[in-house]
């Protein structure tokens, strides 16, 4: 389901990113597109602050499947993110890395499918005790 203020996909006007963000049971998912450059960290950032906003704590995942990481220092985007979503006692949980993260805070799933199935279960189980 994609969030509707945010009309499901959202790209920058002179960007190659192209951010989808959808809401999958617990889990808020940021689906990236195209191409990531430092240019993109403002446009990315703001979509991860959205998606740590919206439900407490904040489960994201991003998936990186469909882009290309210009440059290693993308990630600290995503280890702001992670350190952000820690505190609230939430989960960061990335996907489709064709590389090891470069910090070891960074949790990686082989695909979308295992994320979600992982953390609707930590949800349950949550939910259980």
């Amino acid at each position: 389901m994609d969030l509707p203020h945010h009309r499901g996909r959202r790209r920058e006007p002179f960007s190659n990113l192209l951010v989808r963000v959808g809401l999958y049971g617990p889990c808020i998912v940021l689906r990236l597109g195209g191409r990531l450059s430092s240019d993109d960290f403002p446009f990315l950032r703001e979509h991860l602050d959205l998606a740590i906003s919206i439900r407490h704590p904040p489960w994201v995942i991003v998936d990186l499947s469909g882009v290309t990481v210009d440059e290693q220092e993308g990630f600290g985007v995503f280890i702001d993110a992670h350190d952000l979503i820690s505190r609230s006692s939430g989960r960061l949980v990335l996907t489709g890395l064709r590389t090891d993260p470069p910090d070891p805070r960074l949790v990686v799933r082989g695909s979308l499918d295992e994320a979600l199935a992982e953390l609707i279960d930590e949800g349950i189980r949550r939910l259980q005790r």
